[in-house]
């Protein structure tokens, strides 16, 4: 009778376990952005088999952690933008990779697209949030400098312009959520 209840005891903990890690959000199981452009979407590049040898980490992304191996997430951009960020932003929470996906016709008429971006830190509603956006071109990484705020479910509301949508197309982008210390 004990082996039964203890048993029964550890599949009533593994259940409560495996309910509670379904339950936690991330990037890769969750509608990462809402983009209220109905057409156009905006989507992480992740590896869809963490530790899957053939995938590939985007160049913007690698150049990304490459700086912050050597001292600082941050030195991978160019001096105009860091200069603007304001003082004390200088945490790097976030790290990723997205295209755009979807109507891409639509890109030439769009003007400017609000998205909610869900990130895995849970950013405290208010907070300002700055997205380093690295456009990759043939001269190089071209940096975009974006200001988000976060809303009551602690995602990061920001605005693409028209013309930062336009220069990344089709392209694979860098992201780096930048928040103050």
């Amino acid at each position: 009778m004990k082996k039964i209840t203890a048993f029964l005891l550890v599949l009533t903990l593994l259940a409560g376990v495996t309910a509670a890690f379904a339950e936690t959000p991330s990037k890769e199981d969750v509608v990462d952005i809402i983009v209220e452009e109905g057409d156009l979407l905006i989507v992480w590049v992740n590896d869809p088999n963490p530790g899957d040898e053939e995938f590939v980490t985007p160049p913007v992304e690698n150049s990304i952690y490459e700086a912050q191996k050597n001292g600082s997430a941050l030195d991978v951009l160019p001096k105009e933008i860091r200069d603007q960020l304001p003082e004390g932003f200088t945490k790097v929470n976030e790290i990723g990779s997205m295209k755009l996906d979807g109507n891409m016709d639509s890109l030439a008429d769009v003007e400017d697209v609000k998205a909610i971006i869900k990130f895995d830190t849970p950013y405290a509603e208010g907070e300002v949030v700055y997205l380093a956006i690295g456009i990759p071109g043939d001269e190089g990484t071209e940096w975009v400098l974006l200001k988000g705020v976060a809303n009551e479910d602690h995602n990061v509301k920001v605005t693409f312009d028209g013309d930062t949508l336009r220069k990344i197309g089709t392209k694979t982008f860098g992201v780096m959520a930048i928040s103050a210390e």
